[in-house]
């Protein structure tokens, strides 16, 4: 069992320098837990190219989507304490949210509110136009007037809306905006000055997790900091393309700080120490499935819930500029994963399977979907454009008789693998699914690609 155990550690490890090499990720950081102890513990490249400054358990990178998981353990804090019910309309603790649809706390916690894709709110952009800047008025992440101001801007153009993935509760379609007003909610009611003073109180210090933050200097500041990569650029500037409200994707943490998360998890609600800091019940509502999220997966609060082989795995991943972070854990198992990068774009989601995988004794890398072709049905109604807010553009057409996929003009490898499912992408290390949805109404009237209900074109 021990050499068993040695050549899986080597063939995880040879993935993920795959995935190094193919991404041209600088560096990752990963780590396999059980309540008691590290399982397993890897660094691969380093925090910085140009310095070549090495990384280790102390490192800060973004946590970017991670993050929701936070948000929402927070909003069930707040419900264990009896002031407010995730049943509750948003709009009466928003009431900058006019609108007549019945549009819930947790709808929004599990992204089915019925909100298409929007472009994102940015921070900077906000705080400028108002003439606030980091360098005089202090972090943005304790920025009273701009959550006030952000609120205003998220919730106006959420009720806009005309056009709706479904009634709230219907559909899940990935909505960035909606945790922007529960890191509102969080604010507003839960006696702290920001979001991030909250999550600070309630989380990440009862955790010991004493270099995690939703800030944005003082981790840019931090010598033992990631530089982040993106699209040819190296800085340490976490504001880029960051929300205007924080609990999207704010927090910033390390690999041994993270270990104490997950074991939150698996101890459901309890501390390392043993201090409760959420209900049971609660964590495991976060972790039960709410919605459908794609083929064979789901979401919970915060959470997605997929299976592999015989047991359920709960998790999240995260992407924004210079980061790209996965958190999977499974109570069967007892173990829980967290992948670190510090470069956008790196498929760290396969990274962290692969580890889960050879914990639970399967082949590190998953098998291939097999081939499910389309009706010719399926195909006629399905082709045609379709347009997300934030500015993808995604083309079904047919060539001798297959479904073909354009994504922003270009031509991209897809097969089959479901009566309404299509793989799409040119490397085995990232491809995606496309799913068709209708309904008897609309017909097909989005697809789903990845978590996000792209509508189609008029």
């Amino acid at each position: 069992m021990q050499d068993r155990r040695k050549e899986d550690a080597k063939a995880f490890e040879a993935y993920v320098r795959r995935v190094m090499e193919e991404k041209q990720a600088p560096g990752i950081a990963v780590a396999v837990v059980s309540p008691q102890e590290t399982l397993y513990q890897g660094f691969f490249g380093v925090r910085d190219t140009e310095s070549g400054a090495p990384i280790d358990g102390d490192t800060i990178f973004g946590l970017a989507s991670v993050t929701k998981s936070f948000t929402c353990m927070s909003i069930m804090q707040l419900y264990d304490r009896g002031i407010l019910d995730i049943d509750d309309p948003v709009s009466k603790y928003i009431p900058e949210l006019k609108s007549d649809r019945p549009v819930r706390i947790r709808h929004l916690m599990c992204h089915s509110g019925g909100y298409f894709p929007l472009p994102r709110i940015l921070a900077q952009d906000v705080a400028q136009e108002m003439g606030i800047f980091e360098d005089k008025d202090g972090d943005l992440a304790h920025s009273p007037r701009l959550a006030e101001k952000g609120v205003e801007l998220v919730a106006s153009r959420l009720a806009a809306q005309t056009h709706f993935t479904g009634r709230p509760g219907e559909n899940l379609s990935y909505c960035n905006d909606g945790f922007g007003l529960l890191a509102e909610i969080i604010h507003r009611q839960g006696g702290e000055p920001s979001f991030a003073a909250y999550v600070e109180k309630h989380i990440l210090r009862p955790l010991g997790m004493d270099r995690s933050t939703c800030e944005f200097m003082r981790p840019a500041a931090d010598p033992n900091c990631a530089t982040l990569y993106e699209d040819g650029k190296a800085n340490r500037d976490f504001y880029d393309n960051a929300f205007v409200l924080m609990g999207g994707g704010a927090l910033k943490s390390t690999l041994s700080n993270m270990k104490n998360y997950i074991r939150l998890h698996l101890a459901e609600g309890r501390t390392p120490s043993g201090e409760r800091i959420v209900s049971q019940y609660s964590i495991r509502e976060m972790h039960k499935p709410q919605q459908v999220y794609g083929l064979q997966e789901y979401y919970g609060y915060g959470l997605s819930i997929s299976h592999m082989g015989g047991f359920v795995c709960i998790g999240h991943g995260g992407s924004l500029h210079g980061v790209s972070s996965h958190l999977l854990f499974s109570h069967q198992l007892g173990v829980g994963v967290m992948v670190l990068c510090n470069k956008t774009g790196v498929p760290v989601a396969g990274i962290a399977k692969a580890a889960m995988r050879w914990f639970g004794g399967l082949p590190v890398e998953g098998e291939r979907r097999a081939d499910l072709p389309w009706s010719a049905g399926q195909l006629k109604k399905s082709i045609g454009t379709y347009r997300s807010g934030e500015g993808d553009v995604c083309e079904i057409f047919e060539r001798d008789g297959l479904p073909c996929v354009r994504i922003d003009g270009k031509e991209t490898a897809c097969r089959p693998v479901e009566s309404n499912v299509l793989e799409v992408g040119e490397s085995p290390l990232s491809r995606a699914l496309l799913a068709t949805v209708e309904t008897e109404e609309q017909g097909v009237f989005a697809i789903r690609y990845g978590a996000r209900l792209v509508p189609r074109e008029q």
